[in-house]
């Protein structure tokens, strides 16, 4: 179904004349889109396991991931995305690899990580397998973060602000881009 979506939306976001589509899930009879994107639209791919991130590296043009654990990256999510894009005839290392880690910033220490089942140095709360939210308590723990998912071969980073004070959560970020940019 992925595959035949991705098929029909590029269709009709290159093709000068109405198109018709005739598939397993989806069909188009005489469709156009009249605004069409000036630029070609690139596609970021999801992938956490096996199969859905070959399918980011067969489909899509990035790969973008919630999978932060080095274990599962490292032999399944890189490995995956990589096949997927050989076998596509993409080269890999011209694909971005994207993670999106959603934080609480807790400067004053309220978020008690053993709330959640955790040793109390541990900042990861489990919110899905292979997902994690980052409990952060200063602009360093956001830093070692950063720079250990750079070491993983992260070459994007998109932070989702969950914190009780969203403006304080974005305003850490004064003290952690000098740093990781």
């Amino acid at each position: 179904m992925l595959a035949e979506a991705v098929t029909v939306m590029t269709k009709l976001w290159t093709s000068a004349e109405p198109i018709s589509f005739t598939g397993t899930y989806y069909t188009l009879d005489n469709a156009a889109i009249f605004t069409k994107p000036e630029n070609r639209i690139p596609m970021y791919f999801s992938g956490i396991g096996p199969q859905a991130s070959k399918m980011a590296g067969l489909l899509g043009d990035h790969l973008i991931t919630l999978a932060t654990d080095p274990k599962l990256v490292k032999d399944v999510v890189f490995p995956n995305f990589e096949a997927g894009a050989k076998e596509a005839g993409k080269d890999p290392k011209e694909m971005e690899r994207a993670v999106l880690i959603s934080y609480m910033y807790d400067p004053d220490r309220f978020i008690d990580p053993k709330v959640f089942g955790l040793l109390p140095d541990d900042y990861k709360i489990e919110v899905a397998k292979d997902a994690d939210i980052l409990v952060a308590y200063s602009a360093e723990d956001f830093i070692k973060k950063i720079e250990g998912l750079k070491r993983l071969g992260f070459d994007h980073i998109i932070f989702s602000n969950m914190s009780v004070d969203g403006e304080l959560g974005v305003k850490v970020f004064k003290d952690v881009l000098p740093h990781v940019v």
